[in-house]
């Protein structure tokens, strides 16, 4: 982790700045971000001998504890981070089509980094019900340097999943768009997968889900005849 707030201050640092700040850092109190705040220390760089070859480790936070905030780029940590504490906060609300998504979303103190399968989502607030139009709760996804490519087939696997989904670019001042509500795209997605409709995909899906049935009808029936 490159970057860490200061508790007495509430200001950001560089793990490099902190030693031109302080005689002895170590002395101070920092932790990771204002999501998790675990407790985390500088550690000045320095070589290190991996499998006998001389590296060196980079100025960097280190856990104090057995926690896990995950080290990307600041700019991508700070808009994730920023971003889920406003929408918890209300200083940020969720639209679709301009118009104010108002459910009631699971209370729970991490909302980043979430795991559903083999799915990571960067935010994710889940609903207390399951919605016929956002399906089990919204993703996230903070696209700073991601490609397109990347965004929509992270897109598609969500919504196969029953999420809906969102992309975000920078850190949001009042909004985060929808993209991709669940109840919209799920057929799509299972029928064509993609998020577009393709009508040639859809009736070769048919047909490979009508030949499954045949060859399954004849089986049952050799089995049972």
């Amino acid at each position: 982790m490159i970057s860490a707030i200061h508790r007495k201050t509430g200001k950001l640092w560089k793990a490099r700045d902190t030693w031109k700040e302080w005689s002895d850092p170590h002395n101070e109190e920092f932790f990771c971000c204002k999501l998790h705040k675990y407790p985390v220390t500088p550690v000045v760089h320095h070589e290190r001998n991996i499998n006998g070859e001389r590296t060196w480790v980079i100025d960097h936070f280190r856990m104090l504890e057995d926690h896990y905030c995950p080290g990307e780029s600041d700019e991508h940590w700070n808009i994730k981070i920023n971003t889920a504490l406003k929408i918890k906060n209300k200083d940020v609300f969720l639209k679709f089509e301009g118009k104010k998504i108002d459910c009631d979303f699971k209370e729970r103190d991490k909302v980043t980094e979430i795991k559903r399968g083999n799915n990571r989502a960067d935010i994710l607030f889940e609903l207390e019900q399951f919605d016929s139009l956002l399906g089990f709760g919204i993703v996230i996804e903070v696209a700073v340097t991601e490609k397109l490519s990347s965004l929509v087939k992270k897109s598609i696997s969500w919504i196969g999943k029953r999420y809906s989904i969102a992309w975000i670019f920078s850190e949001p001042e009042e909004i985060v768009e929808i993209k991709y509500p669940y109840g919209l795209y799920f057929d799509i997605v299972k029928w064509c997968g993609q998020l577009e409709w393709d009508w040639k995909k859809y009736h070769c899906n048919i047909e490979q889900k009508h030949y499954q049935e045949r060859q399954q009808n004849g089986m049952d029936a050799w089995l049972h005849g």
